[in-house]
């Protein structure tokens, strides 16, 4: 039988702050199908019927954290099959960003937080899997454009910082 697609956008932020790489996660309480959850996914949300990719994706990050204007690039789609019948289709997006104040000043409010990546536990749906993936998307970019370093980078940074960060990415 053919599946009944649903279509939804993650979107990956990836920041640094001077010492670990960390990823920008919010919390998730609820109740579904008498199940109670009390976790923590990526922003994503499915898509509208009158709205493009790129533009969900910027939509559904600004929603659910508060954040405008993020660069996001497509990099991967993932197909998790929910149950017989249905599917959600998510198209991945990630970002590479200095976490600094002005990015992190709302944050709280919207239940969204910036977790280390060596912190991250058993996440929502597939999201541990997206972002295993976008590390290794990140590996291979930087690989092609070694200049992708310096969006996680403040302005002014040590050669400490860069090393450290090199070898997070690469560790």
């Amino acid at each position: 039988p053919l599946a009944n697609n649903h279509i939804s956008v993650d979107c990956v932020v990836i920041g640094f702050d001077g010492e670990q790489l960390k990823v920008l996660l919010i919390k998730r309480v609820g109740e579904e199908q008498g199940e109670i959850f009390h976790d923590m996914k990526l922003p994503g949300s499915l898509i509208y019927m009158d709205e493009d990719l790129d533009e969900a994706a910027q939509r559904v990050l600004n929603e659910l954290t508060g954040l405008k204007n993020v660069n996001l690039m497509q990099f991967k789609a993932f197909g998790s099959k929910q149950s017989r019948v249905e599917r959600i289709v998510t198209i991945a997006y990630l970002s590479l960003v200095k976490i600094d104040r002005a990015l992190s000043r709302n944050l709280a409010d919207f239940e969204a937080y910036w977790v280390a990546l060596q912190d991250i536990k058993a996440l929502a749906f597939d999201h541990n899997l997206i972002i295993k993936e976008a590390l290794v998307y990140i590996r291979q970019y930087v690989e092609i454009n070694p200049s992708a370093l310096f969006d996680l980078l403040p302005r002014k940074f040590t050669a400490s910082q860069l090393r450290t960060l090199y070898e997070l990415i690469y560790g």
